[in-house]
């Protein structure tokens, strides 16, 4: 396992859009717009609600799966609710980022080798910095729902 750079760690977690670009580009088959930039800002806003329109293939769910990767490998969340319009879709979305998190080589020497501390099951994601991602579905019942 290589020892990653603090240096390096701290540039890329303080420009996630520039972040998206180096360790996702495989991802966006066309040109970075400035939306891209505005989508990656606005989710790592403080803001406790956030809104993204943005019209169809505009790179939303994109954007959003790698800032969700990104936060989990900086612990920026302990608990992370993924929900989708059903229980299918949202482990779906839950399986694209799981893949991004275990084929990603950039992503695992920027931090160091793996990234996911153990093997995903269908609904729940665990990231070495101890971050969990849970997901479910939009009918599902989701009160009660706890992490450590």
């Amino acid at each position: 396992m290589a020892v990653p750079d603090p240096d390096l760690l701290a540039r890329v977690s303080a420009d996630r859009a520039l972040a998206s670009v180096l360790l996702f580009s495989h991802r966006h088959p066309q040109q970075e717009a400035p939306m891209h930039v505005e989508i990656m800002d606005l989710l790592r806003a403080a803001d406790e609600f956030v809104v993204l329109e943005a019209f169809r293939e505009a790179g939303k769910t994109t954007k959003a799966e790698e800032h969700m990767i990104l936060a989990g490998c900086f612990a920026n969340y302990n608990y992370m609710l993924l929900i989708g319009e059903t229980y299918e879709k949202a482990v779906q979305r839950l399986a694209s980022i799981d893949h991004e998190c275990t084929s990603n080589v950039r992503l695992q020497h920027i931090f160091g080798g793996r990234v996911l501390a153990r093997k995903s099951i269908e609904n729940k994601l665990w990231f070495t910095s101890g971050s969990l991602i849970e997901c479910a579905g939009w009918e599902q019942e989701i009160t009660g729902l706890k992490y450590l």
